[in-house]
């Protein structure tokens, strides 16, 4: 099982603490990418927390991820956007996307502590994923 950790670095602070998430999955509700998948972003990457109002709230990300149509939500760090859609991609076994349009400065800026949130979308769903979502921005379509 990957454990994965990291510091506030990027950013001065005088005090910190820990966060522990617990993770399952239930077999009967577990998704998996039959075919492409349209990756979107909500949020924008910033260091700190400089506006709480530009963040998702808890209820859009339950109501995001209760979408049929949603087979991956990753929060983005301080590694920024263009390597958690690697790390989607590898998760979903869906290698192909283009990198190099996500080589721009913009999404390898640190969205550290989790200003931005991506999800993974059956690209065949994708345009009533976005009807009920109109703040999703397209990000890259990941392929087989």
């Amino acid at each position: 099982m990957p454990i994965n950790g990291s510091t506030e670095d990027n950013m001065a602070t005088l005090t910190t603490s820990v966060g522990i998430t617990a993770i399952a999955q239930n077999e009967r509700v577990a998704r998996k990418a039959d075919g492409t998948v349209s990756v979107y972003q909500f949020g924008e990457p910033r260091v700190g927390l400089t506006s709480l109002a530009t963040l998702v709230s808890y209820d859009e990300v339950r109501r995001i991820r209760q979408r049929p149509e949603v087979i991956d939500m990753l929060p983005v760090g301080s590694k920024g956007i263009a390597y958690e859609v690697g790390q989607m991609a590898q998760t979903n076994q869906l290698l192909n996307y283009d990198r190099e349009a996500l080589a721009d400065d913009y999404y390898s800026q640190s969205a550290g502590p989790a200003t931005v949130i991506l999800v993974g979308v059956k690209k065949s769903a994708s345009e009533a994923f976005v009807h009920a979502f109109p703040d999703a921005v397209y990000v890259t379509d990941l392929k087989a």
